[in-house]
């Protein structure tokens, strides 16, 4: 319905005609009624008849009628093919191989899945298609979340802010400071990887003091990910490296309060910008000469 609604220019609410549905359904389970159902090759077939409204139905059914009562003897030579020729091309409008192409230009998986979803159609049918298109979207979803992409961060000269050093050039890391940022909340699927990327990042750089956690995109946190920020803060600890955060936002930080990791790690380690941890170790470092 989207492709339609895109098509001529107006707005649908897909929870709205799924209750729709839900709701006949419901009554006519209640009364005895047919089952109610939605069908892309009917509205594929009124599109290119140029029906407008929902009267363009009610006609529909008027003449099927008709044609039950008083016509049969005519179509029933009609071969079954030559019906299903007729929604196949109305149907065929649907197919927007520009629009697959254009997915593959913002992701290479996006389009993958749109052509698997295509072939699963063909080989499975409707239903079978739909299956396989959400378990390959579940899939690629929790694959992405597993694995998000991070980033260590640096100052660009005339650049405000911190950014990932592997995509500025001249980006510059401060000497004893590793800066880090995890593009996803952390939680039982990547919380693991969190900690390695850390643990391999702390070990793989010279003479690291602090490492800051550049919480940003961290909208969300559950018992695994703070287990694992426990466990991260006493193995950096083991290793002389003083665990902070920065632009941890609220709720989360409530959350580190309420299961103490606060107190463990010390409230002084919580930056309300990178910036803000960056002058601080400066300064703990001058004052440590």
């Amino acid at each position: 319905m989207r492709t339609f609604a895109q098509k001529h220019g107006y707005e649908i609410d897909a929870n709205r005609e799924l209750t729709a549905i839900g709701g006949a359904n419901l009554i006519g389970g209640l009364t005895g009624a047919f089952p109610i159902s939605s069908s892309n090759s009917r509205s594929a077939v009124n599109d290119s008849t140029g029906a407008k409204s929902q009267a363009a139905v009610l006609v529909a059914a008027v003449v099927v009628g008709i044609f039950l009562l008083f016509a049969m003897p005519l179509i029933e030579p009609l071969p079954t093919a030559a019906l299903g020729v007729i929604i196949v091309v109305a149907a065929a409008g649907l197919i927007n191989v520009h629009s697959i192409w254009r997915l593959r230009r913002v992701r290479s998986a996006e389009a993958a899945l749109a052509l698997v979803a295509f072939g699963g159609v063909l080989a499975f049918g409707v239903v079978g298609g739909v299956v396989v298109a959400i378990a390959l979207s579940i899939g690629i979803f929790l694959h992405r979340a597993a694995r998000p992409h991070d980033a260590v961060l640096g100052r660009v000269d005339d650049v405000d802010g911190y950014h990932d050093i592997a995509r500025w050039e001249g980006a510059e890391t401060v000497p004893g400071l590793l800066v880090y940022r995890f593009d996803a909340p952390p939680f039982f699927v990547n919380a693991a990887y969190l900690r390695q990327r850390v643990l391999a990042l702390a070990d793989g750089s010279e003479d690291v003091r602090w490492l800051v956690l550049n919480a940003e995109a961290w909208t969300y946190l559950d018992a695994t990910a703070i287990e694992v920020l426990t466990r991260l803060h006493v193995e950096l600890e083991q290793r002389g490296i003083a665990l902070c955060f920065a632009r941890l936002k609220g709720r989360q930080r409530e959350i580190f309060e309420e299961t103490g990791l606060t107190a463990r790690i010390g409230a002084d380690r919580f930056f309300p910008t990178v910036r803000a941890a960056t002058a601080a170790f400066e300064l703990a470092q001058t004052g440590d000469r």
